[in-house]
């Protein structure tokens, strides 16, 4: 390179020093930022015992994730432009900004305060210490305002998503024919259907996660802009009283340090992963104790759920003694670096004007303020410099939360996808409220198990269907494919009833905790009802409005009596019942069916008993190999045939005795026949004289 062209290069830096300067500390503090965006892949607990495979396939997992993550959650995020949330996140900069600003000015005063003090001028430093706390007034009010501004944000974040996903996980239409079949069996698919991605915490990402990430996204401006705009604004104003060489130098020095701090992070993003996942698991494990803890009771199966309570928590805390110590060491590094090495680099920087004034012979009277300020300034810096090293642990944080959401509203809709796609041919679902009919309709499980080939049938409103056939025969399955559950598989037609002319009763009876009336007209609204139908308040006082919790305080049987008296109110025009009065009195059960029908209810019911056959009028008998007979049921002759078939039974399991007895009886006549026979030959060889004798 030429002489001239070495002085235009130093010309041309002479000139746009400050910019070049400037912009290369940007540069510097950006770079520092980002270095360790992706955080060395040091492995959890849990990645150390995981197979190559499972770790290639997170990897790839991680990558294709992150932007579905950032497409599907910012839509929930940020709907649209007259969200709150954009109102929010526009007032938080603004007031960021403003904090920002107001930390440069309480800086300035500092080291004009100190000034006052040192040369003595009691009348300046009154004044200065009037205005540094009147500043105190906007800076205690924009703290304030930022803190409410933030769990606004966070709130609004929260009910975004959380709206989103239960529009996926519990969905809702107004369509009668979608709320039949189409929506209803997402959240059940997700949960009990063997689909290839299940998620077993879903209470978990509903709850904890959603709130974890609406908290840790709302702050994120406070961890990244704030001291980003501490950084920039005070290193500004150092360079413009101090050295702009010495700034550049603090940057570099920032940027060092940044690498080596990447040796001590930890991969934040999975530890926010592995810590949700098995604060789920645990979380489940405690939920199923609370469901089944009758039954556990009564198998004595404390020791049993213990251990396996025991197992989860162990894991729990082996991870999280594993995350404390790496936090521990990236703590310490960073508390290091951030304040005892930019300390002293940024003491160095303060004291080199001072000296060299000193070393030239300049005296400078304001020297001492300079000195506060800068000082006061770098070590604005410093801190906003490491809230920024710190808030790269925020971000993964974040990520980790979004992969885990992203994760389970992906499978949301794809389950949602799935159901729309088994019922989507207007050739195999039919609606008609006066009747049911299947049409060559397989049963089929989750787990591709065929318990009927073709099922065929029709029920007509007004008749009764008695389902019948042992254990695991397809009872259960062919509710479940009329109710929705299961999709409709092969190419039959099948034809139900609209949702509301429908209703269900299963054998264990679903009650919760509220009032009568709500469990009464379940699953309607109490508020939606009282609006609409008046009649429905009564006294505040009353039995109907006292609150308890009925699972526990009821009967099993009572509790099967309260089902049916929701079955009474709602006055479906078809009704299956699962067994659902196998706890009450057979004259209860006799009236129970009775009234039902009273009210004009078309029973399918499952019923071992044969004292309620003659309420039905059709009988559809699985065998138990695949086949099936549906027949006109007559209560009487078939009972009769019942009694003779168990009389033939009876008589049955009495052959093989009667047949034993008949073979002794047969050895014993033969035995004294030839008894007999001896008895005679012997009389035959006396003499004549001693048989008169």
């Amino acid at each position: 390179m030429s002489v001239k062209s070495v002085k235009s290069l130093g010309s041309f830096y002479t000139k746009n020093k400050n910019i070049i300067l400037k912009a290369s500390y940007v540069l510097l503090i950006f770079l520092s930022f980002t270095s360790n965006s992706k955080p060395n892949q040091k492995n959890t607990p849990t990645d150390q015992v995981g197979d190559k495979d499972n770790k290639d396939k997170d990897d790839k997992y991680q990558v294709k994730t992150d932007k579905i993550a950032l497409k599907k959650l910012a839509k929930a995020i940020l709907p649209n432009f007259k969200s709150p949330v954009l109102f929010y996140f526009i007032l938080q900069l603004l007031l960021l900004a403003t904090r920002a600003i107001l930390t440069l000015k309480v800086a300035t005063l500092d080291g004009l305060l100190v000034s006052s003090m040192i040369r003595k001028k009691t009348s300046n430093f009154l004044k200065l210490l009037v205005k540094w706390m009147l500043i105190g007034i906007p800076a205690s009010l924009t703290n304030s305002l930022l803190d409410f501004t933030t769990n606004q944000l966070s709130l609004n974040i929260n009910k975004n998503i959380t709206r989103d996903l239960m529009e996926l996980y519990l969905p809702t239409d107004d369509n009668k024919e979608a709320t039949a079949t189409k929506k209803n069996p997402n959240y059940y698919t997700m949960i009990h259907m063997n689909f290839k991605e299940k998620v077993n915490d879903p209470n978990q990402r509903i709850t904890t996660d959603v709130n974890n990430l609406s908290s840790s996204l709302a702050s994120l401006p406070n961890h990244i802009l704030k001291p980003t705009l501490d950084l920039i604004l005070c290193s500004f104003e150092l360079s413009r009283s101090g050295s702009p060489e010495g700034t550049l130098v603090l940057g570099l020095i920032a940027h060092i340090t940044s690498l080596i701090l990447k040796i001590f992070s930890p991969n934040f993003t999975k530890i926010a992963i592995e810590r949700s996942r098995l604060e789920g698991l645990l979380r489940s494990l405690h939920s199923r104790i609370v469901l089944f803890s009758e039954e556990i009771g009564f198998l004595r199966g404390y020791q049993r759920e213990l251990d396996i309570v025991d197992k989860s928590y162990y894991e729990l805390e082996k991870f999280t003694n594993y995350e404390i110590k790496a936090r521990a060491i990236y703590d310490t590094a960073t508390t290091f670096i951030v304040k005892y090495t930019w300390g002293a680099a940024g003491l160095v920087l303060c004291s080199t004007p001072i000296f060299l004034n000193k070393f030239n012979g300049i005296m400078d009277q304001n020297s001492s303020a300079t000195f506060v300020t800068n000082r006061r300034l770098l070590l604005s810096a410093s801190s906003s410099l490491g809230m920024i090293i710190r808030s790269r642990k925020e971000v993964q944080q974040v990520f980790g939360y979004f992969k885990r959401l992203s994760e389970f509203n992906k499978i949301l809709v794809d389950i949602d996808t799935k159901n729309l796609k088994n019922i989507s041919n207007d050739n195999v679902v039919k609606y008609n409220d006066d009747k049911i009919e299947f049409k060559k309709i397989p049963l089929i499980t989750p787990a591709n198990i065929t318990l009927a080939k073709s099922l065929s049938f029709v029920i007509n409103h007004g008749e009764h269907l008695l389902i019948a056939g042992p254990n695991g025969c397809g009872k259960s399955s062919l509710f479940r494919i009329l109710g929705g559950l299961w999709p409709v598989q092969g190419e039959g037609e099948l034809t139900i009833p609209h949702f509301e002319n429908m209703f269900y009763l299963p054998q264990r009876a679903y009650l919760s905790k509220s009032s009568l009336k709500d469990q009464i007209i379940y699953p309607k609204n109490i508020t939606l009802e009282l609006s609409r139908n008046p009649q429905l308040e009564i006294n505040q006082i009353d039995p109907f409005s006292t609150i308890r919790n009925w699972p526990e305080e009821l009967s099993i049987g009572v509790q099967q009596r309260l089902a049916m008296a929701r079955l009474y109110y709602h006055k479906p025009k078809f009704a299956v019942l699962d067994e659902c009065t196998s706890a009450v009195s057979p004259k209860m059960e006799q009236l129970m069916y009775s009234h039902a029908q009273s009210l004009g209810i078309s029973i399918l019911s499952v019923a071992h008993r044969s004292s309620l056959w003659h309420f039905h009028t059709h009988i559809l008998k699985f065998r138990g190999d695949g086949t099936y007979s549906f027949t006109k049921l007559n209560a009487e002759e078939r009972l009769n045939w019942e009694n003779e078939l168990i009389e033939l039974n009876k008589f049955l399991r009495d052959v093989p005795n009667l047949e034993s007895r008949l073979k002794d009886l047969k050895i014993a006549q033969e035995s004294q026949e030839f008894k007999r026979s001896q008895s005679q030959i012997s009389m035959k060889k006396l003499p004549v004289q001693q048989i008169a004798n």
